[in-house]
């Protein structure tokens, strides 16, 4: 049971109160038989008012021991009982010789009684008003003093031992209650702390603060250490660490007795040489007299672990990013390379057969000639699907949103995809609802791209049968509209378990699609990933054997006027450009001589440069009306060659690149160097007219 201070307050008082209570009767006994015997000689009425109040103490004795009764009742008997007798015998008694001196000495017996009281009132109250009652009644019975003497046994003599009795009461009180408080909060405070240091999980300590011997140690720190308590204490504080720290320690030992609390961490060694880290929380402490210190011990030698851990798996991760972002730049920089190193001889196979097309030809040398462009053209359509999704993996693609016509577009889609299906002798149809406007705002490349992907796979999947685009309104908005386009065909059809894989990166619904129809297996991914920049949503349903429908929904804008207002580029091509100066810098043999044959056959005066050393040379003893870049070549590229055209020759010449690399950035940094425009490898001649004329136009403005 723990200890408080009303438990030890009230044992003490009850045990002295008990032992008033013994001296009670002891005094009561022999008073009724003095007074029996010797003053009043056979009087029965004080024998039996003695007897009876000696049977009274008894019997509350034994009712407190079987705790019948509260230790406050108890007390009250004797109070109570020893009263009535004093207002007896001092009434009875008073006109005999020395009965004034025993009936004071018998209230002080009363009186030093009721000092033994607990502190409750009630009780006190009722022994006062018991005894003024019982002197009122025995005086009016038996007393022989006069009216002054009645003023003092009646009225004055009890008032002052009621003022004594509870005077005394809060004294006694008091005293016990501060020496028992106080020896609780010693003995609680000792018992606890000897608890919390033998029952802590984690190991203490105590040791002398004059020579660092051990004076103590806990349960856990003996199973811990591998010590036992004997050997703990024979031993200091001094060997519980290696060697190289004991100047620390002395340091630290110092300090604590300057004052100065700390916690710190150690290193500890265990019985059987195994080494821990160790946190040390302590607090200075009197220890049987003894300053001392009491030493809490966390061990940390996992947190270390793991601290050290997460600090080397940071740097690990730190590092995996430098090395990331060093792959990634390696990565553009090969894909920039193997760009440029395909496109170039690209461009050259895509022109010159575009040439060749236009000579005159046996029917057989046609067929062949066609059938070259039309490899070359479908490898170049590989080779920008991976570049395309290299671009949407790095998050580098932007969409745009301009004004274009619906209609315009519809009508390029059919007249291409068209001819594809009339090759395969399929049907091919566009069907646009009467309500879907032709003005709309949104990005025309990115529709264009998704029409190509799915309406050409429609086409190449279809042996038999038809292909139809068909465009409607899902929803109307208020500046808005959600346009629904669905492709369908009578093609192969795709297996039911094959829905979600076929828009995974180069997945196809089987490996024998790939050998039998060839492609990269980017197309449907690159088509998802389109429409997902743009916040829409794609979904096909499709039975095997029996065709597909491939769906998708976009959001355009609603121009306010049906009238699509076409962007300055867009404007119609001119050709009237007369005899225009153009230096070609270009390193490629090929390159060279197809750009110069579709530059002349346009009357333009061309010369050649096959660097930028050599196109600065050029440019600084001639004037040019327009300057075509390469940007790869040896010597001096065309960044450099265009800084130093704008920089140090300060001319200001229209610059096109015409560049073959599908680094992403690379179209950026030919504005950031100066140049005006630029054209990608393999490049179409009408495209390349337009960016001619739009910068010739710009420069006459």
């Amino acid at each position: 049971m723990k200890l408080s201070a009303k438990n030890i307050t009230d044992n003490t008082i009850n045990r002295q109160h008990l032992q008033m209570i013994w001296l009670a009767l002891t005094v009561n006994i022999v008073a009724t038989f003095l007074i029996y015997y010797y003053f009043l000689k056979g009087d029965s009425i004080s024998l039996t008012i003695g007897s009876s109040i000696s049977f009274l103490i008894l019997l509350g004795v034994v009712l407190r021991k079987k705790k019948i009764i509260s230790p406050q009742f108890l007390g009250t008997i004797p109070m109570l009982t020893m009263s009535i007798y004093f207002a007896y015998v001092y009434n009875n008694l008073i006109q005999l010789q020395h009965i004034r001196e025993f009936s004071f000495f018998y209230m002080g017996i009363f009186m030093g009684g009721g000092m033994f009281l607990l502190l409750d009132y009630k009780y006190t109250l009722t022994i006062v008003f018991a005894a003024l009652i019982a002197n009122i009644l025995f005086y009016t019975m038996f007393s022989f003093l006069v009216v002054s003497e009645i003023l003092f046994n009646g009225g004055l003599a009890v008032c002052l031992i009621s003022l004594f009795m509870v005077v005394s009461v809060f004294m006694r009180y008091n005293l016990v209650v501060k020496d028992s408080i106080s020896s609780v909060k010693l003995l609680n405070s000792e018992s606890q702390s000897r608890m919390l240091f033998n029952k802590n999980p984690r190991p203490m300590l105590i040791f002398a603060l004059d020579d660092l011997t051990i004076l103590d140690v806990n349960d856990t720190m003996i199973k811990k250490y591998g010590y036992t308590k004997s050997e703990f204490l024979n031993m200091d504080i001094t060997q519980m660490g290696p060697r190289e720290e004991l100047e620390k320690l002395n340091m630290d030992v110092e300090s604590v007795k300057k004052g100065k609390e700390k916690t710190d961490e150690w290193i500890h060694v265990l019985k059987d040489g195994n080494k821990i880290d160790v946190e040390i929380s302590a607090k200075t402490i009197n220890y049987s007299g003894i300053k001392a210190r009491m030493v809490l011990i966390k061990d940390i030698t996992q947190d270390n672990i793991n601290k050290r851990a997460l600090e080397e798996a940071k740097l690990f991760a730190e590092k995996a990013m430098v090395y990331a972002e060093d792959a990634k730049e390696q990565q553009s920089q090969f894909l920039s390379n193997m760009s440029h190193e395909i496109r170039t001889p690209m461009n050259g196979i895509l022109g010159m057969a575009q040439l060749l097309q236009k000579t005159s030809q046996s029917e057989d040398q046609q067929k062949y000639t066609n059938a070259i462009y039309t490899s070359a053209d479908n490898l170049m359509v590989i080779i920008n699907e991976i570049l395309d999704f290299s671009k949407i993996e790095a998050g580098k693609l932007t969409i745009e949103k301009i004004p274009f016509d619906l209609s315009e577009l519809a009508n390029i889609w059919n007249e291409t995809l068209k001819l594809n299906a009339q090759e395969k002798n399929i049907g091919f149809e566009i069907n646009i609802d009467s309500n879907v406007p032709n003005s709309l705002i949104g990005d025309p490349i990115r529709l264009n791209q998704i029409i190509y992907n799915l309406g050409g796979n429609a086409i190449k999947f279809t042996n038999d049968g038809r292909v139809s685009i068909d465009i409607s309104i899902k929803e109307e908005k208020e500046n808005s509209l959600l346009l629904q386009i669905d492709v369908t065909d009578n093609g192969i059809g795709i297996p039911k378990g094959k829905f979600e894989t076929i828009f995974s990166s180069f997945s196809q619904a089987s490996s024998s699609t790939t050998r039998k129809y060839g492609g990269t297996g980017l197309g449907l991914t690159i088509t998802k990933q389109l429409i997902e920049l743009q916040d829409g949503k794609v979904w096909v349903e499709s039975e095997e054997g029996k065709g597909s429908t491939f769906s998708f929904i976009l959001e355009y804008g609603i121009q306010e006027s049906d009238k699509t207002i076409k962007p300055e580029n867009d404007r119609e091509v001119k050709n009237e450009l007369g005899e225009l100066s153009v230096l070609l810098v270009e390193d490629h043999d090929i390159n060279q001589m197809l750009a110069t044959t579709v530059l002349e056959g346009w009357n333009f005066k061309v010369d050649l440069a096959e660097n930028g050393i050599e196109a600065l040379t050029k440019i600084a003893n001639e004037k040019y009306d327009l300057i075509l870049m390469d940007i790869h070549m040896p010597k001096m590229d065309g960044y450099e060659a265009t800084k130093q055209i704008r920089t140090k020759l300060n001319v200001k010449t229209p610059v096109i690149a015409m560049t073959a690399s599908a680094r992403i950035g690379d179209n950026q940094k030919c504005f950031e160097v100066g140049m005006d425009d630029y054209i990608s490898k393999p490049f179409s001649p009408e495209i390349l007219l337009e960016k001619i004329t739009n910068q010739i136009n710009k420069k006459v403005a």
